[in-house]
């Protein structure tokens, strides 16, 4: 019925994140207490940094490495990593923390339908370990996305009728609708580097594209571009700035494709856009 004072809001992933700029916006004291180091660990923690800073700077208050432990009426009390407890009062809590699929007493354990708390196990084509059964979306606890559900759908009906699909979900694109706003799509540098998956990469600031400064100003704004270090091809793009979500689709089908920074060369982007800028940041990895 009214906007709040103060809202802490704990989990600082994509949903947090959101809700946290909504109410920031509305006039609301925000705080964000988050358990890991960073915010948003979905995507690259590069960019992540770029957009602490940015909601740091919309004056959202951020408390990382920071574990609750008890939220009563007093407040909410958590733990820092130094392991000093503090506590943290506003008018409203929103619980960000994360979903899981609710699997309970569907009849999965009846027909040996296999899953686990993260969500009922299938392939790439949408099929369980039951002939004849097939799950998509979140209830599979893979890509907690509606457009990944929608992809996933049409993959499961495209196989039940014999034409072969399969999901490819480092082609999965996601964003994060705060502003600026956050959108990626392929591998982070951080899996890269947890696989030991050789790759080059390359930063660049959105502001070389006149038209992303005629209409942000002195907004932040970057792209990141990874590849693969033999073959230059593309594994990973993540954007920060504004109207990076109309963007990312485009990255995705280079993925999807599993083209190469010269196949990219030879696609002409229309100018003046600010994907000419991604273009550069692709173009300068040799």
């Amino acid at each position: 019925n009214k906007i709040p004072e103060s809202i802490a809001i704990v989990g600082a992933g994509a949903i947090g994140l959101e809700f946290a700029y909504f109410f920031n916006k509305m006039g609301t004291e925000v705080k964000i207490i988050e358990m890991l180091p960073h915010i948003a660990y979905q995507i690259d923690t590069e960019i992540s940094s770029y957009l602490l800073k940015s909601l740091e700077n919309e004056g959202i208050d951020f408390a990382l490495a920071s574990k609750v432990t008890k939220i009563d009426k007093n407040g909410i009390s958590y733990t820092r990593e130094n392991g000093k407890t503090e506590m943290m009062q506003s008018e409203f809590v929103l619980n960000a923390t994360g979903r899981k699929p609710n699997l309970e007493n569907i009849g999965l354990d009846e027909i040996g339908v296999l899953y686990d708390a993260e969500g009922i196990k299938t392939d790439l084509q949408g099929k369980t370990n039951v002939s004849g059964i097939w799950a998509c979306g979140d209830v599979t606890g893979r890509c907690l996305l509606a457009h990944a559900a929608t992809r996933e759908g049409i993959v499961a009906v495209n196989n039940m009728f014999g034409k072969r699909d399969i999901m490819r979900y480092k082609a999965i694109p996601s964003v994060i609708y705060t502003s600026p706003e956050v959108a990626s799509v392929g591998m982070t540098e951080q899996v890269l580097q947890q696989e030991e998956i050789g790759y080059k990469k390359n930063i660049l600031s959105l502001n070389i594209s006149g038209r992303f400064v005629a209409e942000n100003g002195k907004k932040v704004g970057y792209v990141k571009v990874l590849t693969g270090s033999q073959y230059n091809e593309i594994l990973g793009i993540h954007i920060i700035g504004e109207v990076a979500s109309e963007m990312i689709y485009g990255m995705a089908a280079f993925i999807e494709m599993e083209m190469r920074v010269d196949d990219i060369r030879e696609i002409v982007f229309p100018h003046p856009t600010v994907s000419e800028a991604i273009k550069e940041a692709i173009c300068q990895i040799k």
